[in-house]
């Protein structure tokens, strides 16, 4: 199975040896008042080349555990049976259990790369690099309540219909399969694109599919009858993210080529594109829509996130924070002049939009 790595955040701290460093002056009781011992006083340096070893912690990770002296610590007069700093602490003392906050975990054979809630049950339904979707019910224990076959690559992509009666799942082998959320029945088979889905949306109020494909289009389907509705094409890389605006009048994509475009559903005309100057200087990875429909909300792979008017079709502001790519976005339904973006660099920024 294949599935395209997203970029992964590595934060790495250089733990360098004790060179240049001054570790408090000793103070042995048996040496007070004795001026010709003066010299044990004074600050230690260690020379370039001294150092046993080099040691380099991953930022997020716990130090290393302490090993005894070779040379017999503890049997020194400073602390003997103490760690490093001279805490006084058993050196083998056992670590902290790691946390766990979770309300409920469920564990399947392979990746995990996409997952979605039921609009209005309890229910959820998750896809990846084992090729098979799995629904389950929480209350109802861990185990799945149906597995969802007929994949033969991994899944990319899933999703419920804004009812609830539909459920989606697409995948690397360039296949979405439409099934009945209650009876897990497969329902269609939408097919068409050359290469694997990359993302698949819903019509905000009907049966109505979105995908993207890594074959620079876009499809929208009749996900009751399995018929495709609209081929929409012109991008020039693979189209990596998009969606109905929230009133379902307008698709939009974004691609690897850093074009933003905007499309009529009904006749598949572009609208208007959306690249270059002000905008994206790199390929586009993700986006989300203002509550209005008004303006998206995109992030790059160079860390540069864009707000774009959908009805101008043109950029209006670039923002910069991150130093690593872009890989969420997302406008707050409650004050819609909120943005927020999530990076590989292990940032979340919150944004003012622009007016």
């Amino acid at each position: 199975s294949r599935r395209h790595a997203r970029p992964a955040a590595a934060a790495e701290a250089g733990a360098e040896a004790a060179m240049g460093s001054e570790p408090p002056p000793r103070e042995d009781p048996l040496m007070e008042g004795d001026e010709d011992e003066e010299d044990e006083d004074e600050a230690l340096f260690l020379e370039e080349g001294e150092a046993l070893r080099e040691t380099v912690l991953d930022a997020d990770a716990a130090p290393p555990p302490e090993e005894d002296d070779e040379e017999g610590a503890g049997a020194n007069g400073d602390g003997g049976g103490a760690g490093a700093g001279g805490s006084g602490e058993a050196s083998g003392a056992a670590a902290a259990p790691e946390r766990d906050d979770a309300a409920w975990t469920a564990h399947v054979p392979d990746s995990v790369y996409a997952v979605a809630f039921h609009p209005s049950a309890d229910a959820i339904v998750a896809g990846g690099g084992d090729e098979v979707g799995r629904a389950w019910a929480p209350d109802a224990g861990t185990a799945p309540v149906r597995e969802l076959g007929g994949h033969t690559d991994s899944i990319t992509a899933v999703g419920f219909s804004a009812d609830g009666a539909l459920l989606a799942t697409a995948g690397c082998d360039a296949r979405a399969l439409v099934w009945d959320s209650a009876t897990g029945e497969q329902k269609s088979a939408l097919e068409g694109p050359a290469e694997g889905i990359e993302w698949l949306e819903w019509h905000p109020r009907g049966h109505v599919i979105l995908a993207g494909a890594e074959d620079f289009t876009a499809w929208m389907w009749n996900a009751d009858t399995g018929a495709c509705m609209q081929v929409f094409t012109g991008h020039s890389g693979s189209v990596t993210c998009g969606g109905f605006t929230p009133d379902g009048r307008t698709v939009v994509t974004a691609s690897a080529d850093g074009s933003l475009r905007v499309w009529d559903p009904r006749t598949g005309a572009c609208g208007a594109s959306v690249q270059g100057h002000g905008f994206h200087e790199g390929p586009v990875n993700c986006l989300a829509f203002s509550p209005d429909g008004a303006t998206t909300v995109t992030g790059d792979e160079n860390g540069l996130v864009c707000v774009t008017s959908v009805g101008g079709g043109r950029p209006l502001q670039q923002m910069r924070a991150h130093t690593d790519a872009v890989v969420a976005t997302g406008v707050c339904p409650a004050m819609p002049s909120i943005c927020a973006s999530a990076g590989s660099d292990g940032k979340v920024v919150v944004w003012d939009m622009p007016s």
